[in-house]
C-alpha cells in the first residue's frame, strides 16, 4: 500500500504515519477476493512468508466524505482533513477510509489547543501542529475528556513533488533529443569507418602482393641462373646416338631383369597373404571358440566361488565329524586290539592249513560239526562277519575324513593367505586415522588386531587401546578402567575412523556427544566439523539434542533447529500415574 500512497506536502506525512498503522502501511491490497486467498496461498502457506494482505473493493472514484465542511471548523484553527492531504488509486482512498476514517480526521495549525472546547462532539480525533488530540466521552458521566501526545514523523511515506518532475521530464526529453543526435553522428563516423577500413584492406592486399612478388625474384633469378648451368653442361655433354641407343638397351635389359624379380617377389608374396587369410580366418574361428571356453571358465570359476563358500561351511561340520570318526575309530582300535590280546582261537587258526583247497575242505568240516551241534547259535558267524565288515568301512571312512580333512586344511590356508591381509590392512588404516583423530585431541589411541592362535578365527577381534593422561600408559577400553565420558569419546573417534574404509553419498550421526563431559564434547565436535567438511566428504546429517556456546562452526554447514508443532498436545493434558 506504501508504495501506490503519495502526501502532497511532506509535512503532512507525520500524521497519516501516526493514523495509519504499519502494518497497513506494509499490507497488499487487493481488488479481487479470489487474488487475496491465492496471495496467502502462495506466500504465507507455501513459502511460509509472514505478510499482511487486505481487500479493498475496486472503485473509480472516492465515496467518502467529511461529514462537517472544512469551513464550519476552519475557525478552530484546522485547514484541512486527511483524505485532502493524499493522492493514490480511488480503491485504497476508500480503503482507508472504511479502516482508518481519514475523511473525518482535520488538522490545524497550533492555535487549535486554545479552541478544543468549540470542536464538535463528533470529531474524535484531530491534529494540531506536533500535537494528537483524542476526545473520550465517559460512558458514566458524560464529560468529555481530551488525551494530547507529542506526535513526529517516521519517514515512510513520500510525496509529489509535481513541479521536479516536469522539470527532470523536460530534462529527460531534451537529453533523449542529444543522445539521438549523437547516435546518429555515431552511425555516420561509424560507416566513414567501415568505408575507410575497405580501402585499407585493399591497399594492404596490394602491398602484400608486391611484397610477394619482390620476395620470389631472387629465388627467379637463381632458377634461371641454374637453367642456363644445366644448359651449358648439356652442350659440354653431348654423346652420339648409337651410343644413347646402347646405354638404352642396357638400362630397359636391367629394368626387366627387376621387372621379373619383383613379380617373383609378388607371387611369393600373394601365396602368403592367401596362407595369412586362412589363418586369420582359423584364429577368428579359434578366438570364437577362446571366448566360448572363457565364458564357460568364467561361470566356473563363480561356480567355484560358490563352492568355495560352502565348503568354508563345511569345513567345521567336516571337521567336527573327523574328530568323531577318530574318536569313533580309536575306541575300534582298542577294542580290536584288546580281542587281539585275548583271543583264544589264535593258536587253532595258525593250525589251519595254508591252501585254498585243503581250507575248504577244514570248512566244510567244521560246517558239518556245527550243523551237529543243536544248541548253538546260528547268527554267531553271520555277526562276526559283519562286524568285520564294519571294522573294514570304519578304516575306508577314516582314510577318507584324513584326506578330505588334508584338502580342507589346504583350503583354508589358500583362504587365510588371501583374506590375513586384508583384514590387516583395513586395521591398519583404522588404526591411523583413530590414532590422528586422538591426537588431534590432545590423547593417544591405537586400534590392534587381536588373536589367539592363527587358525582360531573364534579369537580374533579388535582391541581399542587409549591413554587421556600423560603419566598413564596405554590401557585396553573397557567399562572397569575408564569412565563413561571417555568410553564415550573413544566410541566416537573409532565410529569416524570406520567412516573412512565404505564411501557413501551420506551418514547420520545420532547424539554422538551423549555422556561427554563440555570439554570432551568440544573436542569431538570440533574433530566432527573440520572431517566433515572437507571437500569430496560424504554428507553428514548430526542429530543432538544440545549444543555448547561458541563451538566452532564452518561455511559448508547448516544448523537447523526443529520445534514442535502448534499440534501438539500440551504435557499438562496427559495424566501421569506416580
Amino acid at each position: 500500500m506504501i508504495l501506490e500512497l503519495s502526501v502532497l506536502d511532506p509535512e503532512h506525512a507525520k500524521y497519516f504515519e501516526n493514523v495509519i498503522s504499519i502494518r497497513d502501511l506494509l499490507a497488499f491490497t487487493c481488488e479481487d477476493k479470489d487474488d487475496v486467498s491465492l496471495l496467502v496461498s502462495e506466500l504465507c502457506v507455501k513459502q511460509k512468508l509472514h505478510i499482511n494482505v487486505g481487500h479493498a473493493p475496486s472503485s473509480n472514484r472516492i465515496n467518502y466524505r467529511p461529514d462537517i465542511p472544512i469551513e464550519s471548523i476552519r475557525f478552530c484553527g484546522f485547514t484541512a482533513y486527511l483524505i485532502d492531504l493524499i493522492e493514490g488509486p480511488p480503491a485504497i482512498i476508500n480503503y482507508l477510509c472504511s479502516l482508518n476514517r481519514i475523511h473525518t480526521i482535520p488538522i490545524g495549525t497550533a492555535d487549535v489547543n486554545n479552541r478544543t472546547d468549540d470542536i464538535p462532539n463528533n470529531i474524535n480525533i484531530f491534529f494540531g501542529g506536533n500535537q494528537s488530540y483524542a476526545v473520550r466521552v465517559s460512558r458514566y458521566s458524560g464529560e468529555k475528556s481530551i488525551m494530547q501526545r507529542q506526535i513526529s514523523g517516521r519517514n515512510l511515506l513520500t510525496s509529489k513533488n509535481t513541479n521536479e518532475i516536469l522539470q527532470n521530464e523536460a530534462r529527460l526529453r531534451e537529453l533523449i533529443r542529444g543522445s539521438d543526435m549523437l547516435k546518429n553522428k555515431r552511425t555516420a563516423l561509424e560507416a566513414k569507418i567501415e568505408e575507410i577500413k575497405i580501402k585499407r584492406e585493399d591497399i594492404l592486399a596490394k602491398i602484400r602482393t608486391i611484397k610477394s612478388k619482390l620476395e620470389e625474384r631472387p629465388k627467379l633469378e637463381e632458377q634461371c641462373r641454374r637453367q642456363n648451368d644445366k644448359v651449358k653442361q648439356l652442350k659440354n655433354n653431348v654423346i652420339s646416338l648409337p651410343e644413347l641407343e646402347q646405354e638404352f638397351s642396357e638400362k630397359a635389359k636391367n629394368c626387366l631383369q627387376q621387372i621379373m624379380e619383383l613379380q617373383n617377389e609378388k607371387i611369393q608374396i600373394l601365396k602368403k597373404l592367401q596362407q595369412i587369410l586362412v589363418d586369420k580366418k582359423v584364429a577368428v574361428v579359434k578366438e570364437r571358440i577362446f571366448k566360448q571356453e572363457n565364458e564357460e571358465l568364467i561361470n566356473n570359476i563363480k561356480e567355484a566361488k560358490d563352492n568355495k563358500v560352502q565348503a568354508m561351511r563345511m569345513v567345521e561340520t567336516v571337521t567336527q565329524a573327523l574328530e568323531k570318526t577318530q574318536q569313533q575309530l580309536e575306541t575300534k582300535v582298542a577294542e580290536a586290539r584288546k580281542a587281539k590280546k585275548d583271543c583264544k582261537s589264535l593258536e587253532l587258526f595258525n593250525q589251519l592249513p595254508d591252501t585254498m583247497d585243503e581250507l575248504k575242505e577244514a570248512i566244510n568240516e567244521f560246517q558239518a560239526r556245527l550243523e551237529c551241534m543243536g544248541d548253538v547259535d546260528q547268527n554267531i558267524a553271520a555277526e562276526f562277519r559283519e562286524k568285520c565288515a564294519d571294522i573294514e568301512r570304519l578304516k575306508n571312512e577314516m582314510q577318507n575324513a584324513e584326506h578330505n580333512r588334508h584338502g580342507l586344511a589346504a583350503q583354508i590356508n589358500t583362504l587365510h593367505e588371501r583374506w590375513y591381509p586384508e583384514i590387516e590392512n583395513i586395521v591398519v588404516t583404522l588404526n591411523k586415522h583413530f590414532s590422528d583423530f586422538m591426537t588431534s585431541m590432545n590423547y593417544v589411541g591405537e586400534v590392534q588386531l587381536i588373536r589367539r592362535d592363527e587358525h582360531d578365527y573364534d579369537t580374533y577381534g579388535i582391541q581399542i587401546m587409549v591413554q587421556y593422561r600423560s603419566n598413564a600408559q596405554l590401557q585396553a577400553l573397557d567399562r572397569h578402567t575408564q569412565s563413561g565420558g571417555e568410553r564415550a569419546v573413544a566410541i566416537a573417534t573409532y565410529t569416524l575412523s570406520l567412516q573412512h574404509i565404505t564411501h557413501v553419498p551420506f551418514r547420520c550421526v545420532d547424539e554422538i556427544n551423549q555422556g561427554m563431559d563440555a570439554n570432551n564434547e568440544r573436542k569431538i565436535f570440533e574433530m566432527l566439523v573440520k572431517e566433515t567438511t572437507q571437500v569430496g566428504r560424504a554428507q553428514y546429517f548430526f542429530v543432538t539434542p544440545k549444543l555448547l556456546p561458541n563451538l566452532m562452526y564452518n561455511e559448508r554447514m547448516s544448523v537447523h533447529i526443529v520445534f514442535n508443532g502448534k499440534m501438539v498436545e500440551s504435557q499438562n493434558t496427559f495424566a501421569f500415574q506416580i
